[in-house]
């Protein structure tokens, strides 16, 4: 009597392999449908500290204009040193308000973009300042970056942004197909030539809208974190940066241009 009890619990235990093939194939695909669920979320939740590390590193930029007569920050304060030991960035001037070199690490950046050490350009970090400038005739208002254009030594004070709103300080950077020294900052004019505006690499994923010194890459979900000039964050795609108007002739990026009387 014992042995059939046995064996019928060992019949009532046992999977076919038709079970067996089922129960593999719905977990396959809940896998699949499930994975890129946490994959999105995962880098939401990334979006969002990067999106914590501009607020802070704008904080810092605020409280710097303060303690310097509302100037912006210097983006470098001698391009011409590039051997060590390096003279101060625009991130490295920012220590003594944010107190973190961690903050200028991006959670979803890799590589050389993810690095960051103090005073050296090999390791920029991931998040650019805004260098673009737009030269322009006798004829036509001045434009400057909203951050000091050091290459012509022009200061400039945060009651001349016109639309700080709308007008890019920090966002995130990229070296990807950018062969130029690791200064932390995009969309530079490096000559007395003005810079045309770019338009947007969409041969590498994530998308780029490269500069002289680095560009600024979609690598949150398709869009990339921008710190404005009033204080707010924001995550946006790079085609809304890339719009360009013209004024006096001349063709400009609104998103990184103010103007200077």
């Amino acid at each position: 009597m014992f042995t059939d009890s046995a064996e019928k619990l060992s019949k009532r235990c046992g999977f076919t392999l038709i079970e067996i093939l089922v129960v593999i194939s719905t977990i396959a695909l809940l896998a699949a449908i499930l994975f890129p669920v946490f994959a999105r979320a995962r880098e939401n939740a990334r979006r969002t500290s990067c999106q914590s590390n501009l607020k802070q590193i704008g904080i810092g930029l605020l409280q710097y204009s303060q303690d310097y007569d509302e100037m912006t920050i210097l983006v470098y304060e001698n391009y011409s040193n590039t051997s060590p030991p390096f003279v101060p960035r625009w991130n490295d001037i920012l220590q003594p308000y944010v107190k973190s070199a961690q903050l200028f690490s991006c959670p979803s950046a890799t590589g050389i973009d993810k690095v960051f050490a103090l005073n050296d350009l090999s390791q920029p970090g991931s998040y650019g300042t805004n260098y673009y400038a737009v030269q322009t005739g006798n004829s036509h208002p001045e434009q400057r970056s909203p951050v000091t254009d050091f290459w012509l030594g022009q200061f400039i004070k945060i009651a001349a942004l016109e639309a700080p709103a709308t007008t890019v300080s920090v966002a995130d950077l990229t070296y990807k197909n950018i062969v130029a020294i690791k200064l932390p900052a995009f969309l530079s004019d490096v000559s007395t030539t003005p810079d045309l505006p770019v338009a947007i690499n969409s041969a590498d994923y994530p998308r780029i809208l490269p500069g002289s010194y680095g560009g600024i890459v979609e690598r949150h979900l398709d869009t990339t974190n921008v710190w404005y000039c009033d204080g707010h964050v924001k995550a946006v795609k790079l085609d809304a940066l890339a719009k360009t108007a013209t004024s006096g002739g001349i063709t400009f990026l609104p998103a990184f241009t103010i103007k200077v009387d």
